[in-house]
């Protein structure tokens, strides 16, 4: 296995192959992908990574195949499992697509689209969408 960590700021990653094109800004990575980030956790067949020539800057991460989402922030980690995912890093956003499973603690949302944005706490799922929510042990509702 590949472990490779070429300076793109704040970012590790491990993959059985690596192709870098620097001057197209693009980098290409299959089998067993693992991007690693302060907060996030990125995993899946093959991703495709465009950054910044100066290797400073991710702008775009293309995931496809058995692709996982983590993210865990102080008292918010949930798990997101897609088909495909294209993330942008920048505007922490992420569009994931087929068979769209969202996992926060008991919780269990299921679509085929989901549109994520980490900047504003905002999640639009689409396409045929079930779920369970559970509520918090412990936590009592107002009767404002």
């Amino acid at each position: 296995m590949l472990a490779v960590s070429p300076g793109l700021a704040g970012y590790s990653f491990t993959a059985d192959s690596l192709e870098v094109d620097r001057p197209g800004g693009r980098a290409l990575l299959e089998g067993s992908v693992r991007l690693r980030s302060e907060t996030e956790i990125l995993t899946a067949d093959r991703m495709e990574i465009f950054f910044e020539e100066s290797l400073e800057d991710v702008i775009r991460v293309v995931a496809s195949g058995r692709v996982s989402l983590q993210r865990d922030e102080t008292g918010d980690s949930w798990v997101a499992t897609a088909e495909q995912a294209d993330y942008y890093p920048r505007s922490d956003t992420a569009l994931l697509t087929g068979e769209v499973v969202l996992r926060q603690g008991r919780n269990d949302l299921r679509g085929e689209r989901a549109l994520y944005d980490g900047g504003y706490g905002t999640l639009k799922l689409e396409g045929d969408v079930r779920g369970k929510i559970h509520p918090e042990a412990g936590v009592q509702k107002d009767d404002d």
